[in-house]
């Protein structure tokens, strides 16, 4: 970063006080993260105040900040006034983000923007200087940060976008000015907030409003409602699909064997490769087509597309895979939608010996909370042999196993469930843990390693 305050003061249209001509060398809201050249931006929220710390970010060597407060330090330290702090902050990311040489893609969704951002990354960093998001840093706060991580080498940059309520996206895509944009799925989740799938479907597609009018948009055509999208404006839509036979970019002859994922890609009905994932799953292999896709537009060659696609490991707790005296556990409780859910039942399907699902409730699914917990029951009956739940929701789940006289356990914490699955384990099990991540299933899975691990 090689910028100075009088940048910030024209990116934020802010005001001055006291002149400084040093370099700002990072931009952060944490004090924490201050050091010797560092912009502080004073951020309030509900249960905090940035301005409270200015006198410490400038003792930790912050060479300027920015406050929507004047007061006696204006006058002490170089102190950038505006009207928002939280505006500025996006201001200044997107002033930083146009005046670095790079293209930027955006990935948003119901499901798997995550796996998609890591698989897209493995795919351009085979040819570029390439960044992604870190963790879930996808929000209003998270995309400035991402943004300002990026520098004079960086080619590609990779920024998911996550979103609650209608206007979240908008001021995202606004910020980063995306180059192309990557829809996963239009699913459930938030539906509390927005009521419908189609609200959902009109909120992600906000991501457009930072794009130039002929920018592509690459989706998943086999997700009903992106399915039935005929054009965007002028933007050139990219369809992505295991089932679609319209699709540009498509997978053919799928194979799930050992953890694996094997398959042919082919784009505009000819074909470019013989694919192979280190995890297994339809929904995998959809967001393998995505990065596809994005690695075409960039001009990525398909042997490099190939390769980046070998090199994803999920981060995580997204479908890891972790073996334990002959057992196989599949960690995947980083979120829970029905989609997800669905998708990682079948996972758990074509694992070998017993199958063992260990299911949570899932979160912001509103008045469709019911029928969504019931929905996965009735899916989950065919996909594996016992049933654990924990959860208020979840007990549903149970319930719908009972009634089918399938083999169901249901436990209202997680140590009686994990004490209860520990009884129940033997070699050759296959284990599946999901559930939203406010669930928190990483107790159970530590008690269960722990306790396998005191056996050897």
């Amino acid at each position: 970063m090689n910028l100075r305050a009088k940048d910030i003061v024209f990116f934020a249209n802010g005001r001055l006080n006291k002149n400084t001509d040093e370099k700002i060398l990072n931009i952060t809201t944490d004090t924490r993260e201050i050091k010797k050249g560092s912009l502080f931006i004073a951020l309030k929220g509900e249960n905090f105040d940035g301005h409270s710390f200015l006198e410490e970010a400038f003792k930790k060597g912050a060479a300027a900040a920015v406050s929507e407060i004047e007061s006696e330090l204006c006058d002490k330290y170089p102190i950038i006034l505006v009207d928002s702090t939280y505006k500025a902050l996006l201001d200044i990311a997107k002033g930083y983000r146009q005046s670095l040489d790079l293209k930027a893609v955006a990935v948003t969704g119901s499901v798997g923007k995550t796996t998609t951002k890591d698989m897209i990354y493995e795919v351009l960093k085979t040819e570029y200087q390439t960044y992604k998001t870190q963790g879930n840093l996808n929000n209003h706060i998270g995309v400035p940060k991402t943004i300002f991580s990026l520098d004079e080498n960086t080619k590609m940059a990779v920024i998911e976008m996550g979103m609650n309520h209608f206007n979240e996206i908008s001021p995202l895509t606004k910020t980063a000015l995306p180059d192309m944009a990557v829809i996963t799925g239009i699913g459930v989740s938030h539906i509390e907030n927005l009521g419908s799938r189609e609200n959902i479907l009109k909120a992600k597609l906000e991501v457009l409003e930072g794009m130039n009018k002929n920018a592509p948009v690459i989706i998943n055509s086999d997700n009903d409602l992106l399915g039935e999208i005929k054009a965007l404006d002028e933007h050139k839509i990219i369809r992505c699909a295991v089932y679609d036979n319209t699709a540009d970019v498509k997978a053919e002859n799928l194979k799930e064997t050992d953890g694996k994922s094997q398959f042919e890609v082919f784009y505009k009905g000819q074909k470019l490769f013989d694919a192979t994932l280190n995890v297994m799953g339809e929904h995998n292999v959809i967001d393998a087509l995505l990065a596809v896709a994005v690695g075409i537009n960039a001009g990525i060659d398909a042997e490099n597309i190939k390769k980046g696609l070998y090199n994803f490991t999920p981060s995580g707790m997204r479908q890891k895979i972790t073996v334990k005296n002959n057992i196989t556990f599949i960690e995947d409780c980083y979120n829970a939608s029905p989609d997800s859910m669905r998708a990682s039942l079948l996972v758990l399907s074509k694992h070998s010996g017993r199958k063992i699902a260990v299911l949570g409730d899932m979160f912001e699914l509103g008045e469709h909370t019911k029928a969504a917990h019931l929905e996965v029951a009735e899916f989950a009956k065919n996909k594996c042999d016992v049933l654990f739940t924990c959860g208020e929701n979840s007990k549903l789940m149970h319930n719908v196993f009972k009634e089918a006289q399938k083999e169901s356990f249901h436990f209202e914490n997680k140590e009686k469930l994990s004490k209860a699955l520990l009884e129940t384990l033997k070699e050759g099990d296959s284990v599946l843990f999901k559930a939203s991540h406010g669930m928190h299933f990483e107790k159970i899975i530590e008690n269960i390693y722990s306790a396998l691990e005191g056996e050897k």
